[in-house]
This record gives structure tokens, C-alpha cells and sequence, in this order.
């Protein structure tokens, strides 16, 4: 109880969280005897408007920033002296060296072993990405994965995920981007030592604006070693490679992919 109030006529209040206050008024209090008041309180219950939570636009990754370098597949192709190979191109960031003669396309990351690192194609690990690689080595002289398939490549130089194990010096992983879903287009690439075409579009589109299932496929051809053999040096590098990727999309948020990508290497000798 409340114990010494002066005689006088009070207003009471009682309230406490999740119920309706109450007021008692003119409640006299005399300087002999007690006075009980009682209050009996009434749950609160309130109808709130719909609410409304908004997610943050802001991905956020438990990495590193500063060990992360991010590409595009426009900064790829544009990249000077890149030659439309990603190996190239990394190999021009800081604390990522070639090998010595700049010849091969071994990625060395602070100062690691070309066999240290990783490569993700899609989430899949593969072992190379070079044509004519060494044993314990993925680099060789030309590039293995199509540049234009790529719809972002990220370098990861240290402080790696706890899903990665059995990393030494970096993980380079390669997103591939899905195919045209309302149009067949293709292009063909011919340069000094190889020609590549390259063709995607729908599958299955009906009368749909855009088709739920989408490919993209290229083929890659060298003729280098016409070359070589007409002025006469004594090796003829001959290499060939093909990339595919086949898109379906469920429903908004699943969707399933069949991907490939493989070469064949051929060194003979000139006699």
C-alpha cells in the first residue's frame, strides 16, 4: 500500500503495458482509516495497419573487400592487351604476376605456386582453364573458357570462405551468363592464329515474349600451326575447345543448368 498522503481528494491513475489506463477521480482521502481502491484494468488490443518490410537493397558477404576484385564481361574484352583472356587480365593486378617470359598464363598470387589456386566454373571446380597446361600447373600459352559466355569473374586473394578448403593463394570463379531468351544471335571472332563462333538463343519459346529455356554455345578452332609450318619452326600447336550452357527457369526463383566446357590439345612436330 501507499502510506502517508495527506488528507485531501486525489484523481488516481493505474495503467500498465498491453492494457487500457483507468482513471478513478474525487477519491477522498481522510487522515484516519485506509482507503481501498480497486482497479480492474482491460487487455489492450489494438488493430495495426499492414506493415510493410523492405529488405536492403545492399548485398551483404562476410568477406574482405580488399581481397576481392570484381570484372564485367565488358572490362574483360576491353581490357588493354588482355587478347580477350582473363588470365591476362589478372595477371595485371596488384600482387598477381605471370610466369618469367610472359610466354604462359600461369597466375602467380603473392608469390604462390600456379598450382595453389582454384578455379569455379558456375560453382563446379575445374582444373584448368589454359590449353596446353603443364603437370602441376593450369597456365599455358592461350586461354581455355570463352570470354563472351562470362557474366562476371571475381578474384579472391585471400581471407577465403570457410567453403573453400584446400586453398593456398587465390579462387577465381567464373559466372556464366544464360542465353537469349527472345532472339537466335551469334557472332564469329576471327583472329591471327584461331576463329570461334558462337550462337545462343531460346529453346522451346512458343508463343511466350521470352522463353524459359535459353542456350549459349560456342566452338573454337586454331590454325596457328599453318602458320608455324610456313616458316618453318619445329613445333605445330593445334588446339580446339567448346563451351555450353543450357538454361531453365522453373519458376522465379529456381531454375536448372547444364553446362560444359572441354578442349583438345595437339603438339607435333614439324619434320
Amino acid at each position: 500500500g501507499i502510506s502517508n498522503i495527506p488528507a485531501n481528494s486525489y484523481n488516481i491513475i493505474a495503467s500498465y503495458v498491453g492494457f487500457v489506463s483507468q482513471t478513478k477521480f474525487n477519491l477522498v482521502i481522510r487522515s484516519e482509516g485506509n482507503a481501498d481502491v480497486n482497479f480492474q484494468l482491460n487487455e489492450d488490443v489494438n488493430e495495426l495497419d499492414d506493415v510493410t518490410v523492405t529488405p536492403n537493397p545492399f548485398q551483404k558477404e562476410e568477406v574482405t573487400p580488399l581481397s576481392i576484385q570484381k570484372f564485367s564481361q565488358e572490362e574483360i574484352a576491353s581490357y588493354p592487351g588482355g587478347n580477350n583472356d582473363i588470365a591476362k587480365v589478372v595477371q595485371s593486378l596488384p600482387g598477381v604476376s605471370g610466369s618469367v617470359g610472359g610466354f604462359r598464363n600461369d597466375v602467380i598470387i603473392r608469390g604462390g605456386a600456379p598450382n595453389e589456386n582454384i578455379y569455379f566454373l558456375d560453382g563446379v571446380p575445374i582444373p584448368n582453364i589454359n590449353h596446353f597446361s603443364t603437370q602441376g600447373s593450369a597456365g599455358g600459352p592461350v586461354g581455355l573458357l570463352n570470354v563472351s559466355f562470362f557474366e562476371g569473374v571475381t578474384l579472391t586473394a585471400s581471407s577465403f570462405g570457410a567453403e573453400y578448403d584446400n586453398v593456398l593463394s587465390g579462387i577465381l570463379q567464373f559466372n556464366q551468363r544464360n542465353g537469349n531468351s527472345q532472339e537466335f544471335t551469334g557472332n564469329l571472332r576471327v583472329g591471327s592464329s584461331e576463329a570461334a563462333l558462337t550462337v545462343e538463343g531460346p529453346l522451346f519459346k512458343g508463343e511466350e515474349d521470352r522463353a524459359k529455356t535459353t542456350y549459349i554455345a560456342s566452338v573454337r578452332r586454331s590454325y596457328l600451326q599453318l602458320l608455324f609450318q610456313a616458316i618453318g619452326l619445329p613445333f605445330l600447336p593445334d588446339y580446339w575447345d567448346y563451351q555450353y550452357k543450357v538454361n531453365h527457369e522453373i519458376d522465379r526463383y529456381n531454375r536448372i543448368y547444364l553446362t560444359g566446357v572441354g578442349s583438345i590439345d595437339d603438339l607435333a612436330i614439324n619434320e
